[in-house]
């Protein structure tokens, strides 16, 4: 399968929808006589791009996101693995239209690399790629899932361009990196698996050292890959899905607090009332007697 989508937004970035899904590794070479600066969230599967001149890879991971740039004459060959299916968001655009974008403050904060490929003093390429954090998961989630209509949709999605640009160069400038713990392929899907498997009963989750047991993954090593990933340990990423589900089954209506709270594993009525009011700054009594005041 291969579905890929381009949206061309006004401000002349290109919003890309990548799919691809096939049985044998996918080969792609690629060309370009003008610079490209991309900004990107990866979640799933891999790509391995090699570019002419360039020693290190320029890697699209699952669980990750990150920023690449490179110079005028940019050639290389991008291998996709055949293991899992590949997808990815990302904008492209000329670093042209990147510096219009973030202005002059934007600019001094960019790496000096990509300061010099701008101006026509450098070549090669700037890749940076980190953990996708809470908020550009959000950001992901809400590109996926658009409910905007289709008039007012390449509008939306400007506004998520730009949003996701800062939030990469803020972690960026922020000299956050993913040297001191770095994730193989094989530790991101265990980790995917050990979430899927920390959620499917919320009610009866497994513990920490049984999880770790079931994706064979140290403790440490699976909470510390949890906060990479997910953005939070282990439980706590638990305690923020339960929430998410109670909230949703408030909204369904058929049950009561007390019924939502056991469903996602709280026994405490008043345990569930105080976590849910932190989460969602009201009490899940007040939230449903909102929803249905009779």
């Amino acid at each position: 399968m291969y579905d890929a989508r381009h949206v061309e937004l006004d401000s002349g970035i290109t919003l890309n929808f990548k799919t691809f899904n096939f049985k044998e590794d996918y080969l792609e070479s690629f060309k370009s006589s003008s610079g490209l600066a991309s900004f990107w969230i990866c979640f799933s599967g891999l790509e391995k791009s090699t570019l002419r001149g360039m020693t290190n890879d320029v890697v699209l991971r699952c669980g990750q996101c990150g920023m690449f740039m490179v110079g005028e004459g940019f050639e290389g060959k991008a291998i996709i693995s055949r293991h899992k299916p590949f997808q990815v968001v990302s904008f492209h655009l000329d670093p042209a239209i990147l510096i219009k974008v973030i202005g002059d403050e934007g600019y001094s904060s960019l790496p000096e690399s990509c300061r010099r490929m701008i101006n026509g003093t450098g070549t090669g390429c700037f890749s940076h790629s980190l953990p996708i954090n809470p908020m550009i998961r959000l950001i992901l989630e809400q590109i996926l899932n658009c409910a905007v209509k289709d008039g007012i949709r390449r509008l939306y999605y400007e506004g998520k361009a730009l949003e996701l640009i800062a939030s990469i160069l803020q972690t960026i400038q922020s000299g956050k990196s993913t040297a001191a713990f770095r994730l193989c392929d094989a530790d991101v899907e265990r980790l995917h698996h050990a979430e899927k498997l920390l959620v499917r009963d919320m009610a009866h989750p497994p513990s920490l050292m049984g999880l770790a047991r079931d994706v064979g993954m140290h403790h440490t090593k699976l909470n510390k890959g949890f906060r990479e990933v997910f953005g939070s340990t282990v439980f706590d990423h638990l305690r923020k899905e339960r929430l998410k589900k109670a909230a949703t089954l408030l909204c369904d209506g058929q049950m009561n607090c007390t019924d939502v709270s056991l469903s996602v594993g709280y026994t405490s009525l008043s345990h569930f009332s105080k976590a849910f009011r932190e989460q969602f700054g009201v009490t899940p009594r007040s939230f449903r007697s909102h929803l249905y005041p009779n």
